[in-house]
């Protein structure tokens, strides 16, 4: 049987729940003299009544039921997709800190940076954080209307990475832009080469700034569009020993073999438009490896 011959039901339950934690311990990034605020409208939150301090804290999980057929039913499964707590802090007007972790089956760090303000156009970025490409895959998972992501986005194994980034936003907005170089290996992996994976993502939106989210329910009475393309270029290493890739063993000789660099080029386009309760979002993408 082939592939394209499986019918494959899902429903999906996406629920980001706000988590709350009262009774924090005192701490120099709040001061004694601040008129604190708390919110609690995207998690917990802290902030000096100035806004240039704040502690932030919330998580969420998404469940999902599949049910797969193949001439019959074989497959029947519940599960939890995501199961995440993060913490984001201002400790002053330019530099915020980012740590988020994922706890579905292992605990596992997902982000962790330090983002500084170098000017009202221009941030750094530095730590593990999302590689700038596709529109869907930069987006925060709890703005997704679907637990997964596309096929076409999965497939590109972009996802995290560590390095650097500089991003910002210009000419009031409409200019929005991402570079960045990273290892190029994956989320918390030790570089496996002396090249970098290098990502960069431009979009332009001429009637102010799309939110970063599928859907529109605000009921927006000005469209807003955004239009954007996006590339990345990276050195693979392809390991063939019995030590890195036990899967290609049947096909060496020796366990001291040598690795494989291919070269991965992506690039992508993307179109988002919101108008009166009307969200419509086009994204294509290419590699070549």
């Amino acid at each position: 049987k082939t592939v394209a011959s499986t019918r494959r039901l899902s429903t999906g339950l996406c629920a980001f729940l706000m988590l709350g934690l009262s009774g924090l311990p005192s701490s120099p990034l709040l001061a004694a003299s601040d008129d604190v605020k708390i919110s609690d409208d995207k998690g917990f939150e802290v902030r000096s009544a100035d806004g240039a301090r704040s502690l932030q804290i919330g998580g969420g999980m998404q469940a999902l039921h599949t049910t797969t057929l193949d001439d019959g039913l074989v497959g029947n499964e519940f599960r939890v997709r995501r199961g995440r707590l993060g913490v984001r802090a201002r400790v002053n007007p330019w530099l915020s800190v980012r740590l988020m972790a994922e706890f579905v089956l292992a605990p596992v760090l997902l982000d962790y940076y330090l983002d500084a303000t170098l000017a009202p156009w221009l941030k750094l970025r530095a730590g593990q954080f999302k590689v700038p490409f596709a529109r869907q895959a930069f987006m925060p998972a709890s703005q997704k209307e679907f637990v997964d992501d596309t096929i076409a986005v999965v497939n590109q194994g972009l996802g995290r990475d560590i390095g650097l980034m500089v991003h910002g936003a210009a000419v009031n907005g409409v200019l929005e832009y991402q570079l960045a170089a990273l290892n190029g290996a994956g989320k918390n992996a030790r570089q496996d080469n002396t090249d970098f994976l290098y990502a960069s993502r431009l979009v332009a939106q001429p009637f102010g700034a799309v939110p970063l989210s599928e859907g529109e329910l605000s009921g927006r009475s000005a469209p807003k569009l955004a239009i954007g393309a996006a590339a990345a270029y990276n050195t693979r290493v392809t390991a063939l020993d019995d030590e890195n890739n036990a899967a290609n063993t049947a096909n060496t000789d020796s366990v001291d073999s040598p690795d494989i660099s291919t070269d991965r080029v992506s690039a992508g386009g993307e179109l988002a438009f919101v108008w009166r309760g009307l969200y419509l979002a086009l994204e294509g993408m290419w590699r070549r490896d």
